[in-house]
């Protein structure tokens, strides 16, 4: 695998990590909408946008499996972590879509408790316990690490072929 598919991969990886972070932190109530119909926006927006993270960071995998599996090299250490970090926040983020869509099956059912309360710091307090933030941290700053290894050996064959 080359190190733009490496690093795309990475990316991929990151944005996911960024939205689901973004998921916990809590904003300011919009003006002019009802807070019932801000949560079902909401609700609907996160899922999609969840869903649209996984299809891409799977599409990348996918590609950068191929690569490897098409090329008489070993792959490196840092690709091969690169791959098992995204199949966990594919999986992680799978898990995550089941949990809001069950929110979204479960929602006009529930009890008007904390109507009082926006959209977002809603889902937040729904999913706080499950979205775990030293997890996500850990996973950005491994993937950084292994970005900046990548980086360093191409830029070692990069000078070995000059």
């Amino acid at each position: 695998m080359d190190s733009i598919s490496a690093l795309s991969v990475a990316s991929s990886i990151l944005v996911v990590v960024e939205f689901r972070t973004e998921l916990l932190l809590t904003s300011k109530q919009s003006r002019g909408e009802s807070l019932l119909k801000q949560r079902e926006e909401y609700l609907s927006f996160v899922s999609e946008k969840l869903k649209s993270l996984i299809l891409e960071l799977s599409t990348g995998y996918n590609l950068t499996k191929e690569q490897i599996s098409a090329s008489a090299l070993q792959p490196s250490s840092d690709v091969v972590a690169l791959q098992e970090l995204a199949l966990t926040c594919i999986g992680d983020t799978g898990n995550l879509v089941e949990d809001v869509e069950k929110i979204k099956r479960d929602f006009h059912g529930s009890a008007s408790s904390h109507y009082s309360v926006d959209a977002k710091s809603w889902l937040a307090s729904l999913l706080g316990g499950r979205v775990d933030e030293a997890k996500l941290e850990r996973l950005s700053t491994i993937v950084t690490v292994h970005v900046r290894s990548t980086i360093r050996c191409a830029r070692s064959q990069a000078t070995t072929l000059q």
